[in-house]
């Protein structure tokens, strides 16, 4: 194996785990934000649901 084959592959090699390591953090991330889009998602379905007991208990 020459020179300019063992750089190319290390290159690769370091490439290859850098994407993977940039992917895991982008995807705990991702996951981060899709549970605090749950969380804000059922805070304003039970401020609606509050909100229309009050409507209803204004109009009777």
């Amino acid at each position: 194996m020459n020179l300019l084959t063992k750089i190319k592959n290390r290159l690769y090699r370091e490439f290859n785990t850098d994407w993977k390591v940039v992917a895991m953090d982008l995807n705990r991330d991702n996951n981060e934000l899709r549970n605090q889009m749950k969380v804000l998602i059922q805070e304003n379905v039970d401020l609606r649901r509050i909100l229309q007991m009050y409507k209803e208990k204004e109009n009777v």
